[in-house]
């Protein structure tokens, strides 16, 4: 979702930095945990990590980095070492350090801490909770976890609320419990709350000077965002990228962030 339409507010914003930390297929506690906000346990071989070279990870909870892509990596620290974790296609983990004189020593279930400096006085805007449905209460605590900082520091952030699929019309299981996590966002956050979903099933179209076809009338009456605004059942194409972008971007405007 978030990589969606991060290039195109990037474009509408040509003057401000826009960071992508999207990871597609990520759920609430892996983007928490990437935040810093979860914390994350970590084991390598031998329960050490050497003055230079790589160390294989043998455990790792939550699986911070594993997404849809073939690899990645992030930049933190283990057990107090600085360095990268690094994973790849074949969910093998690997801890590159930054290297040191000696070797050292990190315990079964170590924290391993995520290098956030570059994003620390940025707005944030949270998209978070499509891959952890059923678990309500787990999307509610990890957004809580990663705003707090945001609330206790008086930072600016947006949080975003869900999108329903096709096949979570109005009436379904999974239409119901994506609004309550949405309308829950609603009551905790207040002005910081976005509803893009409302947004694009009432004015996407509109906005875009599209007239809705029968199908998008049906996704309508649904309460699904419109057909021609998605490139598949829930994520949304170009068009519907932009108009979310736009509308973040006039929503930094109105609060003069």
């Amino acid at each position: 979702m978030t990589g969606g339409y991060q290039a195109e507010l990037a474009k509408i914003l040509p003057d401000r930095r826009v960071i992508g930390g999207g990871l597609a297929a990520q759920n609430s506690t892996q983007i928490a945990a990437r935040t810093g906000a979860v914390q994350t346990r970590v084991s390598v071989t031998d329960d050490s990590i050497p003055a230079s070279g790589d160390v294989r990870v043998t455990a790792i909870a939550p699986p911070l980095i594993s997404n849809a892509a073939r690899a990645g990596e992030i930049e933190g620290s283990l057990a107090g070492r600085a360095g990268k974790l690094t994973w790849d296609a074949d969910d093998s983990y690997l801890f590159k350090p930054t290297p040191e004189e000696n070797n050292t020593p990190a315990p079964p279930h170590s924290v391993f801490t995520p290098n956030t400096s570059e994003v620390r006085d940025c707005v944030l805007i949270l998209w978070a909770g499509h891959n952890s449905i059923p678990a309500v209460a787990k999307i509610l605590a990890d957004t809580d976890a990663i705003l707090a900082p945001y609330l206790r520091r008086h930072r600016p952030f947006l949080v975003i609320g869900l999108l329903n699929g096709e096949k979570e019309m109005i009436g379904a299981a999974g239409f119901r419990l994506k609004m309550q996590v949405s309308e829950t966002l609603a009551r905790r956050y207040g002005a910081n709350y976005i509803d893009i979903r409302r947004y694009l099933i009432e004015r996407g179209l509109q906005d875009l000077n599209l007239v809705a076809d029968a199908a998008d009338q049906e996704d309508i009456a649904n309460g699904v965002v419109p057909h021609r605004l998605r490139q598949d059942v829930i994520h949304l194409n170009d068009d519907g990228n932009r108009l979310v972008a736009r509308y973040l971007a006039a929503a930094l405007k109105d609060r003069q962030w």
